[in-house]
């Protein structure tokens, strides 16, 4: 047999391979096997798959690699194993990637793990997903991971996830990563969850985020928090809050929030809330804010309240607004004054009212608004 070319060994009928002896494999080299077929390598039993030297199982090209039968694939030698080639990896069957034994799975160099893919990776059992080596897993294939699959990782598989990795997982597969899980993301790894993923955080994981990882969240993770997750954020964690992040807060989150949750922003996190997640504001937190706070908001937010909002707000709140203030309440919001609240305003603020804003008044508060400049 060592006579024949690759080219002669590939003109060989299935039933001509399968009728070679134990010699004969015995004597094929690297080169002749590299021109075998799918076909002829699945003629060959598990016992002449054995006969095969590393290089010899190397050599099988990665579109004749699916001709190994099930039983060849579970008894393949370490050296057998550790010849097979990236593309050789690629190219076995689902089949054939669940015929692998856990050891085998184990012994797989970086390379190779590199080399599965996703659907590949889609069929491993609890036995197999326990000796991987989820560090080495290429994005793509880290996608075909199921949460079960997931939910399965041992601490350090879960502390080998790469930042990279983490990007690459959707929501559901977040989700069966526990508080403790999470917690052993780096930084790097909690800012690389994408926005569309950043919803499978447990409420759990979301309450046991260190100071560290919690400033880590770019503003469109916060932006994308479920109204859930937010409310699972602690006083603290709300206090050590960006500019940045709370800016990124919708009108739901921040409507969300609870009197101990607002009452943890300063008068610098007030002003950084944008004026959309400031209509998100109920007039409950309205009334439970401070006078400090609300001396925090700034005209553009003012501008954005609406007339409920503003008549949450007491006499003494109305108070703290600058001329600014007053004169960016917005005509459809100005109703929102009453009249106490007109008569506790200063003559400068009095002076502030715009003639739109007067014109949009009622009788009471038109004569509110001359009452209060008589007493002065």
């Amino acid at each position: 047999m060592t006579s024949f070319s690759a080219s002669q060994m590939a003109a060989l009928t299935s039933a001509q391979v399968s009728a070679l002896s134990v010699d004969q494999i015995e004597a094929l080299d690297a080169t002749q096997i590299a021109g075998l077929s799918a076909a002829q390598i699945s003629s060959l039993g598990t016992d002449d798959i054995a006969e095969f030297s590393g290089e010899e199982t190397g050599a099988i090209s990665a579109k004749a690699i699916s001709g190994l039968s099930v039983e060849a694939v579970s008894e393949l030698s370490d050296d057998q194993l550790g010849a097979l080639k990236p593309a050789q990896i690629s190219a076995l069957s689902t089949a054939q990637v669940k015929a692998l034994t856990p050891e085998q799975i184990g012994k797989f160099s970086e390379a190779q793990v590199t080399a599965l893919t996703a659907s590949q990776v889609s069929v491993l059992d609890d036995a197999q997903i326990a000796e991987l080596d989820v560090s080495k897993l290429s994005t793509k294939a880290v996608a075909g991971l199921s949460a079960t699959q997931i939910g399965l990782l041992g601490e350090d598989q879960v502390e080998g996830i790469t930042a990279a990795q983490v990007a690459a997982m959707n929501a559901a597969q977040l989700s069966a990563l526990d508080g403790d899980d999470i917690a052993k993301f780096s930084t790097e790894e909690i800012g690389a969850i994408s926005a569309k993923a950043i919803s499978g955080l447990s409420v759990e994981a979301i309450s046991e985020l260190s100071d560290d990882q919690l400033g880590a969240l770019k503003p469109a993770q916060i932006s994308a928090l479920s109204t859930t997750q937010i409310q699972a954020l602690s006083e603290a964690q709300i206090a050590l809050m960006s500019a940045e992040q709370l800016n990124a807060l919708s009108a739901d989150q921040v409507s969300v929030l609870s009197d101990t949750q607002i009452a943890e922003l300063d008068a610098t996190d007030i002003a950084s809330l944008s004026t959309k997640s400031v209509v998100g504001l109920t007039t409950s937190q309205i009334e439970g804010m401070t006078t400090a706070q609300i001396e925090a908001l700034t005209s553009k937010q003012v501008a954005a309240m609406s007339a409920n909002q503003i008549a949450a707000l007491e006499d003494d709140d109305i108070k703290q607004f600058s001329t600014e203030d007053i004169a960016a309440i917005s005509t459809s919001a100005i109703s929102g004054l009453s009249v106490e609240d007109i008569s506790a305003l200063t003559e400068e603020q009095l002076g502030a009212f715009t003639d739109p804003q007067l014109q949009s008044m009622n009788t009471n508060q038109v004569d509110a608004v001359i009452a209060a400049y008589h007493a002065f």
